[in-house]
């Protein structure tokens, strides 16, 4: 029997290390914006399933950094600009989240006052 582990399956090993890693850092930051950006609970439920595409585009946003940063053999300071950057995008797109759950809050306030009258 030969045990012996080839390097293409030590990379794809690593690789699923760091996606799994990924995923649960995508999960904290999520968590982490949600408490900052979401403040309504009304609506919340309604931006669940958006919340998720977000995780899920940060996730793959992160891994691809990894995945370039490994194929390219680029030094930390380039992994961490990119990251940064991923940081950037993720941020502008919880803050276009947050815009669009403040003209829904507006709108269902403004049909709420309506039946009231």
């Amino acid at each position: 029997m030969d045990f012996a582990v080839d390097s293409k399956e030590l990379f794809m090993a690593a690789q699923l290390i760091l996606f799994g890693v990924t995923l649960l850092l995508a999960e904290i930051c999520l968590k982490c914006f949600k408490k900052i950006y979401v403040k309504s609970v009304a609506i919340e439920d309604k931006c669940e399933y958006w919340d998720r595409f977000l995780l899920i585009v940060a996730s793959v946003g992160i891994f691809g950094i990894f995945m370039i940063a490994m194929s390219l053999k680029l030094s930390l300071i380039e992994v961490l600009i990119l990251i940064v950057m991923e940081y950037l995008l993720f941020a502008t797109i919880m803050r276009v989240n947050n815009r669009r759950e403040q003209r829904l809050k507006i709108k269902y306030s403004q049909k709420r006052r309506a039946k009231k009258l």
